[in-house]
């Protein structure tokens, strides 16, 4: 489970995403949203 801020505020309770070679994602949203912090919180696999 990944965990940020409070334990009353979990952002995910379960989340699988594959992303084979050559793939891209793209994380979209507005400032201050999180992206960098979500960005930070994945395995670099």
């Amino acid at each position: 489970m990944v965990n940020q801020g409070t334990p009353e505020e979990k952002l995910f309770r379960s989340c699988k995403l594959t992303v084979e070679s050559g793939e891209f994602v793209t994380v979209l949203g507005s400032n201050g949203a999180g992206k960098s912090t979500l960005s930070m919180l994945l395995p670099d696999r």
